[in-house]
């Protein structure tokens, strides 16, 4: 395999290396296993994740999904909101960074 390969195959596994720091970042806040965590978070993922449905632009549209786990999890809609839009915030934060470090 070619560098400009190594390349593409690198830039495609960055969203799994991103989302398993995620993974350890919240297990160590709550305690978890990051294992266990996975494990929730990959059953949540089959559970709503059809929910998530593309807006216009490339954008998802992630209201539905996070009624329904609201709903189903007993959480507080705005409360899981809020979260949502800090966590989001930070991906594109690390994303930004990323981005710049590669320039």
């Amino acid at each position: 395999m070619g560098i400009k390969g190594r390349i593409e195959n690198a830039e495609a596994a960055l969203p799994d290396f991103f989302f398993w720091q995620d993974v350890l970042r919240l297990a160590k806040k709550t305690g978890l296993s990051s294992a266990a965590l996975l494990a929730d978070v990959q059953a949540m993922d089959r559970r709503y994740g059809h929910l998530v449905v593309p807006a216009p632009g490339g954008k998802l549209d992630v209201a539905p999904a996070l009624r329904a786990i609201a709903e189903g999890e007993a959480l507080d809609y705005q409360e899981l909101v809020s979260e949502t839009r800090r966590e989001l915030r930070r991906m594109r934060a690390r994303q930004s960074r990323t981005a710049r470090t590669r320039r």
